[in-house]
C-alpha cells in the first residue's frame, strides 16, 4: 500500500491533485447559495442607482432592520411572528395535537394571473380581499397567512413543452387563469406595454397561504365552499397538517408560518430558464432572474407590502 508522500506524488503526476486543489479553492471562494442571491439582490439595486435600499439590506440587524422579504433576517422574523399568532390561537383554544389534526388545515389558492405591474396587483389583491371578507361573514372562522407574488414569463410558460407532470399541470391552470376564453389551443398574445411604453409579457401569480381553524364546521363543507368559490382544477389546495410520527406538530407550524415569506428569487416553476441550475460543481447558478426582473418583483412587494411591511398578510381573527 503506498504511503500518503507516494499517492500525492502519483496524484500530481496524473493530475488528480491538481483538480483536487482546483475543488477545494471553488469550495472555499464559492459563497453559499443564499449568499450569491443576496449579492445578486444588492448588486441589481446598486446597478439602478438604489444603492441606499442596497445598503439597508446588507447592514440589517437588530434595532435597524430592513424589513424587506429580500432579507433572509426579516423573512425569518416574519415567519416567527407568523408562527407566534398560530401558537397562540392553539393555546387559547386549548387544542391538544388530536384537536390541531382535525381542526387545523393549511390551504393555498391560486387567484389572478396579472400584468406585472405594482398598480394592477393592487387592483386584484383589493378584489381578492373582498372575497375573503365574503367568505369570512359565511364561515366565521380564524385564519391567518399572507399573499404571493410569483413573477413569471408567459411568453415563456406558454411555449413551455411537458406532457406529464408539475410543470405540465403548472402550464394549464396558468393558461387558464390568464385567458378570456377557455380554448387553451387559440394562439394569444401576452405581450401588454407598460407606463414607460415598454412592451412586456412579465406576469404576477397572485396567492394566498394560509392556515385555518374549522373550528364545529364540517371540513368537507369548507373545502366544498372553498372549491366553488375559487373554482377550476389545482386552484384551491386544503391540506391536513402532516402525520406527526412523520413531523411534529411544531415543525409542521413552522414550516406552514415561514411557506409565504419565500425568497421568489429562489422559489419558482422552471419554465424556459426559470431555473436556478446547479454546474459541474454543484453549486447553484443565477440563472433565473435577470436584474430587471429581480427589480420588478422587489418593487412589487415593496409596493404591496407598504410602509409597515404588513400590507400582504391576510387573516380573521373571528373565534370559531
Amino acid at each position: 500500500m503506498p504511503t500518503p508522500f507516494e499517492k500525492m506524488k502519483a496524484d500530481s503526476k496524473s493530475g488528480a491533485l491538481d483538480e483536487h486543489i482546483r475543488h477545494q479553492m471553488l469550495k472555499e471562494q464559492k459563497k453559499t447559495s443564499q449568499g450569491r442571491v443576496d449579492l445578486f439582490i444588492q448588486k441589481s439595486l446598486k446597478s439602478v442607482g438604489r444603492g441606499q435600499l442596497a445598503k439597508r439590506l446588507e447592514e440589517c440587524s437588530r434595532g435597524q432592520y430592513c424589513g424587506n422579504i429580500y432579507c433572509r433576517t426579516c423573512r425569518d422574523r416574519m415567519a416567527d411572528k407568523m408562527n407566534k399568532r398560530y401558537q397562540a390561537h392553539i393555546q387559547k383554544q386549548n387544542m391538544d395535537k388530536h384537536a390541531c389534526r382535525e381542526r387545523l388545515r393549511f390551504i393555498t389558492i391560486l387567484h389572478q394571473l396579472i400584468p406585472a405591474d405594482k398598480h394592477q396587483v393592487a387592483k386584484a389583491q383589493r378584489y381578492v380581499r373582498q372575497e375573503y371578507r365574503n367568505f369570512s361573514t359565511k364561515w366565521g372562522c380564524w385564519y391567518q397567512g399572507a399573499f404571493e407574488y410569483e413573477l413569471l414569463d408567459m411568453l415563456k410558460a406558454s411555449n413551455f413543452i411537458a406532457d406529464v407532470g408539475p410543470q405540465s399541470r403548472k402550464k394549464q391552470v396558468l393558461l387558464r387563469l390568464g385567458r378570456d376564453k377557455p380554448n387553451l389551443f387559440e394562439e394569444h398574445d401576452w405581450s401588454w406595454i407598460d407606463d414607460a411604453g415598454e412592451k412586456r409579457t412579465d406576469y404576477i401569480l397572485l396567492h394566498t397561504h394560509f392556515l385555518m381553524d374549522g373550528g364545529n364546521h364540517d371540513w368537507n363543507d369548507i373545502s366544498a365552499n372553498i372549491r366553488r368559490r375559487w373554482s377550476g382544477d389545482h386552484i384551491a389546495n386544503v391540506s391536513t397538517l402532516w402525520d406527526f410520527s412523520k413531523r411534529t406538530l411544531d415543525d409542521s407550524l413552522w414550516k406552514i408560518a415561514s411557506y409565504p415569506f419565500k425568497n421568489r428569487c429562489q422559489y419558482h416553476y422552471d419554465f424556459g430558464n426559470y431555473e436556478w441550475e446547479k454546474d459541474e460543481d454543484d453549486y447553484d447558478d443565477i440563472n433565473a432572474f435577470t436584474a430587471n426582473e429581480l427589480l420588478t418583483i422587489f418593487d412589487i412587494y415593496k409596493h404591496m407590502m407598504g410602509t409597515r411591511n404588513t400590507g400582504h398578510l391576510l387573516g380573521a381573527n373571528n373565534t370559531p
